[in-house]
């Protein structure tokens, strides 16, 4: 029996992923059921609304009032005039770095283009921090905010610089390391390295290669957020997947040696199983498949926020990171990821009983959900 998809998600999901898909729950989407407000909330938490919204103004369904179509481009006209700002600040940021011959790359953000949040993450090397603060000081316009690493034991060598432009401010965040608590996972020098210029928004930017953008974006979601999976996180490594003749062997070798191997089968089967439900097939070599295989189904369209994977996955995830960095004898490392794993898996907790809690009107009424 097919488990019940609550309409807002039912309809984001498959307006998404309808491009030449088999287009789940089609036959009947549910547009008289939808809550607008709660969709567009949906599909902003999930970095997917100017996607979505893209998507959707090419539709013609009689269902769709006037009222609607009418929030519809205003959010449009909204996501649009942030893309451009965002872009512009990260070619300042860009030719900034260049001018003082630093390396960088230019993460995560890009990922989601054109759905650009507020943060732009650019990771560089700790020997260039204080070159890069110089950098972005004499920048074009000035920081209204600057920030060393915040609360919950963010990593003192991240820096925050805040812009405001027009109407928005965004937050570049500067990463001497992937990680809050310092605990290892990718070589920052080598993702540097191996980094290529991307065309984005008529931009050229240093972004990184495709191997290491797949491992990043598990890193972050699996690792870094506690086991949140938004459907970006999705459909990016879905567009790398189908799009990119990847290397296998470094992405193997690079999840073994940094003993993320767990997590990164657990993130790949859950991208395989989102491609085969709407798609059909598998997008993984034959072994890698096969592998996935054994991990159990997870899917983030099932939840009505962005999806958290189960929290004794969460805690298998970590206890083999932990253990794989004792073999290794990386002790400082291992008491940094069992810091981690305190701090994300309690979260995934509060996250887990919050959820449950989503009976109580009360929860709704306080607009918590």
């Amino acid at each position: 029996m097919e488990e019940k998809i609550d309409p807002e998600v039912a309809l984001l999901t498959n307006l998404l992923f309808s491009d030449g898909g088999r287009r789940h729950y089609a036959e009947k989407l549910p547009y008289s059921e939808v809550d607008w407000n709660s969709l567009i909330r949906l599909a902003e938490r999930n970095r997917v609304l100017f996607r979505f919204l893209r998507t959707f103004s090419a539709t013609s369904h009689p269902k769709i009032g006037v009222s609607q179509r009418s929030l519809i481009r205003e959010k449009m006209c909204e996501c649009d005039q942030k893309i451009k700002k965002a872009i512009e600040l990260v070619g300042m940021v860009q030719r900034a770095l260049q001018a003082h011959d630093v390396g960088f790359v230019v993460f995560k953000t890009l990922d989601d283009y054109p759905d650009i949040a507020e943060d732009i993450d650019v990771l560089i090397t700790r020997r260039d921090v204080g070159r890069v603060e110089e950098a972005l000081f004499d920048l074009e316009i000035e920081p209204s905010l600057y920030k060393e690493g915040q609360f919950l034991g963010e990593s003192r060598e991240k820096r925050h610089f805040y812009f405001n432009l027009k109407d928005f401010q965004f937050d570049v965040e500067l990463y001497p390391k992937f990680t809050n608590f310092g605990e290892e996972y990718i070589h920052e020098p080598d993702v540097i390295k191996r980094s290529r210029l991307s065309s984005v928004g008529g931009l050229m930017v240093r972004v990184p290669s495709p191997e290491d953008t797949l491992l990043i974006t598990c890193v972050h979601s699996m690792y870094r957020h506690g086991g949140l999976i938004r459907l970006s996180d999705v459909y990016n490594v879905m567009g790398i997947l189908k799009n990119e003749r990847l290397d296998w062997r470094y992405i193997i070798n690079v999840s073994y040696e940094s003993g993320i191997m767990v997590g990164l089968l657990y993130f790949l089967a859950i991208v395989d199983d989102f491609n085969f439900k709407f798609y059909g097939g598998s997008l993984l070599p034959r072994y890698l498949a096969n592998c996935v295989r054994r991990y159990p189904r997870f899917r983030p369209l099932s939840a009505r926020t962005s999806g958290r994977i189960p929290l004794i996955a969460l805690l298998s995830i970590f206890a083999y990171k932990f253990l794989f960095d004792v073999r290794k004898l990386r002790l400082r490392g291992a008491l940094r990821t069992l810091k981690s794993c305190m701090v994300k898996t309690s979260g995934s907790a509060l996250h887990s009983t919050l959820l449950a809690m989503r009976k109580y009107d009360s929860l709704k009424r306080w607009g918590w959900y």
